[in-house]
């Protein structure tokens, strides 16, 4: 089917062919075409641009092997079968350094404004307290970060969080006479984390590979360096003791606590980012090794949360709390709060805080003791002798 216009008239044209008449050309529009095809392509590739620059400095890493990220793994001390990649290269998870602080009125302002989307009483947070100054760390934030370097009290640190088994560590950042300044490598060792500290190269360096850059793999659960130079020493990370318990708790605790900001081109990314699917799933995506049993005469299944607690002249002697243990035992002292005293080591006794609307501690001693949380089964893996309460 033909339309009017659309041809010549074949019947008035039979003696002698014509030209079709071209209805679009150059001076009757075909210029604009081109102008906005060429600023398509234009807008196109700048659009594109940033990854393919990405793409062509990104750090070593394919998300397929582990040598293709670039570590010295032959002084290895962990078994290579349970480290496996996670992410698809170094430094995808976007570690904060040097944060913006707030004070927890300016908190309270940010929370009113934005009606409850910011910290409100029963976000969770990690607390610390160095050489009198208090600061809270909120879990939104380490859901994205998994590092944040800061400077408290004097003391640069490192608050972690190793969403894959659940796992809270604070680092002092001081190591001889430098200051470590740890990364995410995109590795799991038994479903946990390994940071690394970042060696840039010096002027003059830049083409010397990473792998001879003096670079060691730290487990953040474990603290210990398991390849690298660091390796070799058998060194460790120092800790430092934290809380991890509701804004209000921490609130109430440190009146002139201070808080870490946001980043602003990253606020969407907070409100999203949770691990509760994975939490709440009964599979084992990441490997670990060995494996716990399921103990359900104390309440401490595989994936459930574990609260492990040690002497700080003692840090190889640990037990074991069930997270549930702790909410079972724990008496009522007020409508969301019940605590429960325990001797877990001879003359040393400690005290719970549970609080139910959060699930978190607090924990309370007069004893120099620290205390982390963690997934059962990671904890396991790592520390597979440790003793658990019953």
């Amino acid at each position: 089917m033909t339309f009017p216009g659309t041809y010549p008239d074949t019947k008035k044209s039979a003696g002698k062919a014509k030209r079709p008449e071209r209805l679009f050309t150059f001076k009757a529009g075909g210029w604009i075409v081109l102008i906005s095809a060429l600023v398509m392509v234009s807008l196109a590739v700048w659009a594109i641009a940033p990854a393919i620059y990405r793409a062509t400095i990104r750090p070593p890493g394919d998300g397929r092997t582990i040598e293709s990220y670039q570590f010295d793994l032959s002084n290895l001390t962990v078994s290579r079968d349970t480290i496996v990649p996670a992410l698809l290269h170094r430094d995808m998870v976007p570690v904060m350094e040097e944060p913006e602080i707030l004070t927890a009125a300016e908190v309270q302002r940010i929370a009113e404004e934005e009606r409850g989307k910011f910290l409100v009483s029963t976000d969770r947070v990690v607390g610390v307290e160095i050489n009198g100054e208090a600061r809270a760390y909120p879990l939104m934030l380490l859901n994205v970060h998994e590092v944040i370097l800061d400077t408290l009290g004097g003391v640069p640190i490192a608050v972690t969080y190793s969403w894959t088994s659940d796992s809270f560590r604070v680092f002092d950042r001081r190591m001889d006479d430098e200051v470590l300044t740890l990364g995410v490598s995109g590795l799991l060792w038994n479903a946990n984390t390994l940071l690394y500290d970042r060696r840039p190269p010096q002027p003059g360096e830049e083409e010397v590979p990473h792998i001879e850059r003096g670079e060691s793999l730290w487990s953040q659960i474990t603290t210990n360096a398991i390849a690298g130079p660091a390796s070799d020493h058998e060194r460790s990370l120092r800790t430092i003791p934290f809380q991890f318990v509701s804004w209000q708790q921490w609130r109430e605790m440190h009146r002139e606590t201070t808080v870490v900001a946001r980043q602003p081109h990253l606020i969407k990314r907070y409100r999203r980012a949770s691990p509760d699917t994975y939490f709440e799933g009964t599979e084992f995506p990441y490997p670990a090794a060995p494996m716990p049993d399921d103990q359900p005469e104390i309440g401490l299944g595989r994936k459930d949360r574990v609260l492990v607690l040690w002497r700080r002249d003692a840090p190889d002697e640990r037990v074991v709390y069930p997270l549930q243990l702790i909410a079972d035992r724990a008496e009522e002292i007020s409508s969301d709060h019940a605590r429960w005293t325990h001797e877990p080591f001879e003359g040393i006794r400690v005290t719970f805080d549970y609080e139910g609307a959060t699930r978190t501690v607090r924990v309370q001693s007069e004893h120099d003791l620290e205390w982390t949380r963690a997934l059962w089964f990671a904890w396991h893996a790592a520390h597979p002798d440790d003793h658990v309460i019953e």
